[in-house]
Order: structure tokens, then C-alpha cells, then sequence
């Protein structure tokens, strides 16, 4: 045998030696649960949820570790970067399978520099508006924003985020012109939106439900192909007369690429128990948020299929980074 072929054999034969032997030593004394936007918002939410059932289930300290910025791209980066041992995980959305198709040159790409663990959540988006707009439902925004190209304003989590996209979509759909805001994360966009800074929102349940429960916020559709449970009276967009609008968001849980395979599943096993609980559902449900758990090959699939979807959406709106 060649001298190169034996050093290359040795040096996988290390390398799978070290990733069984930090499957061995997992779990850790302490765990970070890295969320690439601000606390308050839905990452940060669950990611919290998750946390403190992990922390208890393994006797370890967990924290969650804010890392705002880039559309959560600077929280992405730092877990791809992180060592490979389930010590340092990553609470991201569906703007991960936006990332790639946005940027020229992405700080990561979501595919490859990531390792699925599992899909955490899914759930509809909730178009929201000020009360003082007075809008009883969609057809009452169509009306407005037909007479009234460019008065208004919809806030999303960052420019090419999901509800970003969302607004994206439903202008590509209707023909009507909104005015885009991106903020850093869903708390400062929510902040604006009671403020009538801006007028519009496509918010995920948990920065919009309590808002819309309060009255100070009104709801006028569901962006999923279906009803919410929860809320059986408000219609999809589809039903508001946006014919075959669907978009539903996601939430999962990621590792670094070269995190070991068999440490990846071990990981998905533990967090679909937690999402399992009846009191992890109950509490998922009320943020409009329903839990799952997935493998990680199952959840690579998922996030393929929306790199190609939200890819499209991306490029007839002809969308940029900021």
C-alpha cells in the first residue's frame, strides 16, 4: 500500500475514532442553545421551552445564547464554526432555506456548513394590522392598498426572513405595492408595529397571539393551507380570496456539518421526547406553534425543498440583501 493511501486511511480512521468518542461523552456539563436573534422573539422562545426541559432531563446547565444579526445568519455562523460535540446547538427558522438563494456570497450556507437534528415546530404565519387601519379582513387591506400604492408599511424579522417572504409573496400574488421594514428579530418589529410605525405584519404566533388576544393588534388571516386549531374562525389567505397563497414557517434544531452522525440521531431522539411531552405540546400550541420531531435525514429533505421554494419567491421579486 502507498504511503499516502495509509496516511489517508489513518487520518479517517482518527476522525471517526474522535466522533465516536464525543458521542460517548455527550451530554456535556453545559449545553448552548444558540438563537441568531433577540430574546422575546419565537426562536428564542422555544429555544427556552426546549432548554429548560433539557436542562432538567440531563442534569446539565443549558443556555440560551442571543447572537442577533444578518437575518440570523451571525448565530448560524458561529455554531458551523463550533466544535463538533453537541455542547453548542443552533435554534433557527425557515430563513435558513432562504440564506442561500439571497446572498452572492452567504456567510453560510445552510446545507453544508449545518447539521440537521431535528425539526422542532412548524406552524402558519398570522397576518396582522393596527387597529386604527380598521380592517376587518383581507378584502378591506386588498381595497386600501389597491387605492393606496406605497402607504403601506409591513415590518418583518429582516430582509429575505420568512415574513419577509411572506409579504413578498402575497404583493407577487395580489399586484398590490407594500413598503418592506426589516427589523433584527421579531421583538423590535412587534415594538413598531404597536406603535403604528409600521402597519402591517406577517408574525409568527408567538410575537402576534398575545398582541391580537389584548385587542391591540388585528388579525385577518392564517398564511397555511389550513385553519389553526386554536383559532377556527380565522380564514387562510387562500379563503380571503388569495387563491392558492400558502406559506407555513419552521423551527429546528441544528449542530455544526461534521457533528457524528450516530450523535446527530442520539440528539434528535432526546429533543423529539421533550416534544413530546403534553405540556411542551399545550405550551407549542398556544404560540400557534405545533410540535413534531423528525429525524435528521428527514429534516434535510425539509429544508431542500424550501431552499428551491422560497429560492423562486426570491427571484421573481428580484429581492437583495441590505
Amino acid at each position: 500500500m502507498k504511503r499516502r493511501t495509509v496516511l489517508e486511511a489513518f487520518a479517517s480512521s482518527v476522525a471517526l475514532l474522535a466522533g465516536a468518542a464525543q458521542s460517548a461523552d455527550w451530554p456535556p456539563p453545559l449545553v448552548r442553545i444558540v438563537v441568531g436573534y433577540p430574546p422575546g422573539g419565537p426562536n428564542d422562545l422555544i429555544a427556552r421551552a426546549i432548554g429548560s426541559r433539557l436542562a432538567s432531563d440531563l442534569q446539565a446547565t443549558v443556555i440560551v445564547d442571543n447572537r442577533p444579526g444578518a437575518s440570523g445568519m451571525t448565530g448560524g455562523a458561529h455554531v458551523a464554526k463550533s466544535k463538533p460535540d453537541g455542547a453548542t446547538l443552533l435554534l433557527d427558522s425557515t430563513t435558513l432555506s432562504i440564506v442561500n438563494a439571497l446572498y452572492d456570497k452567504p456567510p453560510i450556507q445552510a446545507d453544508t456548513d449545518l447539521a440537521p437534528i431535528t425539526l422542532v415546530g412548524r406552524g402558519s404565519l398570522f397576518l396582522v394590522a393596527h387597529p386604527s387601519l380598521e380592517f376587518t379582513g383581507v378584502n378591506d387591506l386588498l381595497r386600501y392598498a389597491r387605492s393606496n400604492p406605497g402607504k403601506l408599511a409591513y415590518a418583518s424579522t429582516g430582509n429575505g426572513t420568512g415574513p419577509h417572504l411572506a409579504g413578498e409573496l402575497f404583493q407577487q400574488m395580489t399586484g398590490v405595492s407594500l413598503v418592506h421594514i426589516p427589523y433584527k428579530g421579531s421583538a423590535p418589529a412587534v415594538t413598531d408595529l404597536l406603535g403604528n410605525q409600521v402597519q402591517l405584519m406577517w408574525a409568527t404566533g408567538p410575537a402576534a397571539l398575545p398582541h391580537v388576544k389584548a385587542k391591540k393588534l388585528t388579525l385577518l388571516a392564517v398564511t397555511g393551507s389550513e385553519r389553526t386549531g386554536d383559532l377556527p374562525d380565522v380564514p387562510t389567505l387562500h379563503e380571503s380570496g388569495v387563491s392558492g397563497y400558502e406559506m407555513s414557517i419552521w423551527w429546528g434544531a441544528f449542530g455544526p456539518a461534521s457533528l457524528p452522525p450516530d450523535l446527530a440521531s442520539r440528539l434528535s431522539k432526546f429533543i423529539n421526547a421533550i416534544l413530546s411531552a403534553p405540556e411542551v405540546r399545550e405550551r407549542f400550541g398556544a404560540l400557534g406553534i405545533e410540535a413534531v420531531g423528525t429525524t435528521p435525514s428527514d429534516f434535510q429533505k425539509t429544508l431542500r425543498t424550501d431552499m428551491l421554494k422560497y429560492g423562486e419567491i426570491i427571484r421573481r421579486g428580484q429581492i437583495r440583501p441590505t
